[in-house]
């Protein structure tokens, strides 16, 4: 990757400050030369010490700060809560025990669950700001009907998940199917939502070559993005199809750029888990180069959306 010079990289995160909007500004006081380097999609695994959920899909191997630290070209980290984990424990010690093996100055901030059966108290939420929590991510029951999991969203949207969102400052995060976007374009968003970021994680489930879904998908994130809704998240474009198809991918992600250059972050997935393994042995994580991905998007990316998309960007968000 070619390195930036301090005051190249400190244009360049100017620029992006100026051309994103005030929303969350407040949320990060930070200098731009001070602006942490931004991995915001991550997994932590522990099952001996804390048990999967039984009705998960797939069982990964253990996962820990130390192989993150060794895998990762991030400084700071958001820590996923992933499906297969059996509730928030295992979240808020590895957020703790992955901020310990940081050093000075980088921080980790945690993304849980939330779906219609959820019901956290007050002093559980609070408990999750103070650790470092700062986004919801919608979960759907039904999330091989398209129309159930837009309306469910929508639920969670208009209901408990908006309302906590606003009253601690955070932001709300999905994986959906690319028509569940296209179905929810029309959700009144600048109202129910004003000032809450949204997040659409995995490219959006945009996948390359691009099929009609996908095709209409992509127009609707566009469409969000130009509406400054929403930030899209590019991570695992190994599952989005991108080896043998990057000039498509290429194509995809310039016109995310075009559509919104300061709402755009990266994730690396890691540890990169193989969810079609099966239950019964931890299947082995895929082998995924985070360093050469990164190479890539900085390849044909704007200097200052690339930069903006690891450090500024990201830094408002999960202040």
């Amino acid at each position: 990757m070619a390195i930036k010079t301090p005051l190249l990289l400190l244009a360049s995160l100017l620029a992006i400050i100026a051309m994103g909007d005030n929303t969350n500004t407040a949320r990060c006081e930070e200098s731009p030369a001070q602006l942490r380097k931004w991995d915001t999609h991550v997994h932590l695994f522990d099952p001996e010490r804390f048990p999967l959920s039984d009705t998960r899909t797939y069982t990964p191997k253990p996962a820990t700060p130390a192989d993150l630290l060794a895998s990762s070209p991030g400084q700071s980290f958001l820590l996923v809560q992933a499906s297969v984990e059996n509730g928030t424990e295992a979240l808020l010690a590895h957020i703790d025990e992955l901020q310990g093996n940081l050093t000075t100055g980088n921080i980790v901030r945690g993304e849980i669950i939330y779906g219609e059966a959820t019901n956290f108290s007050d002093s559980q939420l609070q408990t999750f700001n103070e650790t470092g929590v700062r986004v919801l991510r919608g979960y759907a029951r039904l999330s091989n009907d398209l129309q159930s999991t837009a309306d469910e969203m929508s639920r969670l949207l208009s209901g408990s998940m908006g309302d906590i969102a606003r009253e601690y400052g955070w932001a709300v995060s999905f994986q959906l199917a690319p028509a569940v976007w296209t179905l929810l374009e029309d959700f009144p968003w600048e109202e129910k939502l004003a000032g809450i970021p949204v997040i659409a994680e995995h490219l959006g489930s945009v996948n390359v070559p691009l099929d009609d879904e996908s095709r209409r998908g992509l127009e609707s994130l566009v469409r969000l993005m130009h509406r400054e809704v929403l930030t899209v998240k590019i991570n695992a474009l190994h599952r989005r199809g991108l080896q043998g198809h990057e000039d498509e991918m290429k194509a995809v992600i310039e016109r995310l750029v075009a559509a919104g250059p300061e709402r755009l972050i990266w994730g690396s997935d890691w540890p990169h888990v193989n969810a079609s393994a099966g239950l019964e042995v931890p299947g082995d994580f895929l082998p995924v180069n985070e360093t050469a991905e990164l190479e890539w998007l900085e390849g044909f990316m704007p200097a200052p959306v690339f930069n903006g998309m690891l450090y500024a960007n990201p830094s408002k968000l999960f202040y």
